[in-house]
């Protein structure tokens, strides 16, 4: 989402919340702005141009995204918590794919943000693996087949503690 001012130069600062909410700051009263969103898979958004009037401190702006019919990749997003069912931030996620015969090779690689939110886009037909292999944490892999395009696969993904503890045995 961005915000640009009427000479079309973009202003401001965007704060994204958990529950999909945005604010913006940096918008001076009495001024003309636009509102431009947009989102993997889904067609641009442009508001007409809008008065900031110097009596609005506060102004609410609900947008709906329609999916772009040209859209013809799949995109594979979810959520990583632990066993709290708490967001997991930074955790690296691979999506590995079958390339030259069964061997599997990294196509793709993420951090999951804040929100343990995580999202990979443009992804052709094929088979492929969903990996974390994160050193806190069990390791973690899924399977997935895709078979047609045009299509939002959601994840929601639970990681367990490692058993860190050392045991060794022996004599001296």
């Amino acid at each position: 989402m961005s915000f640009l001012h009427q000479n079309n130069k973009e202003i401001g600062y965007i704060y994204s919340s958990e529950e999909g909410f945005y604010s913006y700051g940096g918008i001076k009263l009495n001024c003309i702005i636009k509102i431009i969103v947009r989102k993997p898979g889904y067609r641009d958004y442009v508001s007409n141009f809008l008065n900031i009037c110097i009596c609005i401190r506060r102004f609410e702006f609900n947008v709906c995204l329609k999916q772009s019919p040209v859209f013809n990749k799949t995109i594979i997003s979810g959520h990583l918590v632990g066993e709290n069912n708490n967001p997991l931030e930074g955790i690296l996620i691979y999506l590995l794919n079958y390339s030259c015969g069964n061997k599997k090779m990294v196509y793709k690689a993420t951090n999951s943000n804040p929100y343990g939110q995580f999202v990979f886009t443009e992804i052709p037909k094929g088979k492929y693996d969903i990996f974390i292999n994160d050193p806190n944490f069990n390791m973690y892999r899924k399977s997935i087949e895709i078979t047609k395009t045009d299509e939002i696969i959601d994840m929601d993904i639970k990681l367990y503690k490692r058993n860190t503890e050392t045991k060794i045995t022996g004599q001296i």
